[in-house]
């Protein structure tokens, strides 16, 4: 199981994530979330860029955390939203509505990736 930072306002990722037995560190505010990065051993981070300040809090976890494994979650991306992603190394993009079948496996298979195997085992 991994340890999760959660920059998304959906109850739904918590009961389903929370039912694999991940640890969740879940923010509302980015200084808390950053704060978080810095003092706690994260796996990876499920960023809702479609929250104010989706696409920095993602930038700045990057930038303070090189190798956190990212996961994307939008509704409704716009093609600059996506090319930003991918230049920071999203492994997954999930969109909303969540089917929780799919977070569960895009999660699973996102944490169980080593930094040594993640174009391999991500099908990159």
């Amino acid at each position: 199981m991994a340890n999760v930072l959660l920059w998304a306002d959906n109850p739904e990722i918590r009961e389903v994530l929370g039912k694999k037995g991940h640890k969740l560190f879940n923010f509302t505010d980015k200084e808390s979330a950053l704060e978080c990065i810095r003092s706690q051993k994260l796996e990876l981070a499920l960023v809702e860029v479609d929250r104010p300040a989706g696409l920095e809090v993602m930038q700045e976890l990057r930038q303070l955390s090189p190798d956190l494994r990212l996961l994307m979650i939008t509704g409704a991306p716009d093609l600059s939203c996506l090319r930003q992603a991918i230049r920071l190394g999203v492994q997954e993009i999930l969109f909303t509505p969540l089917d929780p079948a799919e977070l569960e496996s895009k999660v699973a298979k996102v944490a169980k990736a080593t930094k040594r195997n993640l174009k391999e085992a991500l099908a990159l």
